[in-house]
């Protein structure tokens, strides 16, 4: 469910056994659950993203909207608009230096949110253009700070699209080539503080960019090696405040990258020690202010 937390509004996946929560000088926190009875395109919300403007954006299985504090603002696509959002179910959102919101779809490729005009730019594939999106099952978007805008697909490897030229570069994995990227499905993306950006796949492994080369750097699990990555199935990747790369996995627990040496340490669950990872499929990695990490 969607909640409303004072003036912020944030999304709860899970709420689990809290008994007490410190917050500020004691005050009690509040929690509004906001739903489609309040104007939310759907119950099912797959991202959330705050604008510069302070707008909440919420990409859901049946709309991007916008909410401003008090009311939604929905957009879905109509079939009959070509200035309307090309699908309604909406994966994944990144906003760019100029405040233009990109989106990401499943089966209805990119889509760029014109602030200015309220339309829709669509980013299709078109098997007749080379220079076109390699596939419409879009997963993850990243913005960098030179303003390209990095796509992973499900099935056709990572794309880099600058604006101002309207190109897309594609990059997929080539079997007998070590320096491309390790998978073409694209499970999780990440720009870091040196601008790199890392990929996580579904079932290959982390990959990272290397913009001089236009090459990759992979990282992909070893069972004879225990210094490896945990496993391939990437879900979720985070640097925190002291630039140490953190990689979450799907059923393998938590990792920590050494970045000098190629190496990770590992967390996961113990049902001997209630200190341990509660549960080895990572979701998501962030870092509060006081610089825990919460997994």
């Amino acid at each position: 469910s969607l909640i409303k937390l004072g003036s912020k509004c944030v999304l709860v996946a899970v709420l689990a056994a809290l008994s007490s929560f410190s917050w500020g000088q004691g005050q009690q926190l509040h929690f509004t659950h906001i739903g489609t009875a309040n104007g939310l395109s759907d119950l099912d919300v797959n991202v959330v993203l705050q604008d510069k403007r302070g707008f909440m954006w919420f990409g859901t299985n049946d709309g991007h909207d916008r909410y401003d504090g008090y009311k939604f603002r929905v957009y879905r696509n109509d079939p009959k608009d070509s200035t309307t959002i090309s699908g309604s179910y909406v994966q994944d959102m990144a906003e760019d230096h100029k405040g233009n919101i990109w989106i990401s779809t499943e089966g209805s490729g990119l889509n760029e949110f014109d602030r200015k005009t309220n339309r829709f730019h669509h980013y299709r594939h078109d098997s007749k253009n080379i220079n076109s999106i390699s596939g419409d099952l879009v997963t993850k978007i990243v913005v960098d700070d030179y303003g390209i805008v990095w796509i992973g697909t499900l099935h056709n490897g990572l794309n880099a699209f600058d604006p101002k030229r309207g190109i897309f570069l594609h990059y997929t994995h080539k079997q007998n080539d070590p320096s491309s990227i390790a998978g073409n499905e694209i499970s999780a993306l990440f720009k870091d503080s040196e601008e790199n950006i890392w990929i996580g796949t579904v079932n290959n492994g982390l990959s990272k960019f290397d913009r001089k080369t236009h090459t990759f750097v992979n990282y992909t699990h070893a069972d004879k090696n225990k210094e490896s990555i945990s496993a391939n199935r990437i879900t979720a990747i985070f640097e925190d405040s002291d630039h140490k790369l953190w990689v979450g996995t799907q059923e393998a627990g938590l990792n920590l990258l050494n970045k000098g040496k190629g190496t990770f340490k590992h967390w996961m669950h113990d049902s001997h020690n209630a200190n341990s990872l509660s549960n080895n499929s990572i979701q998501n990695i962030a870092e509060d202010d006081n610089h825990n990490i919460w997994v």
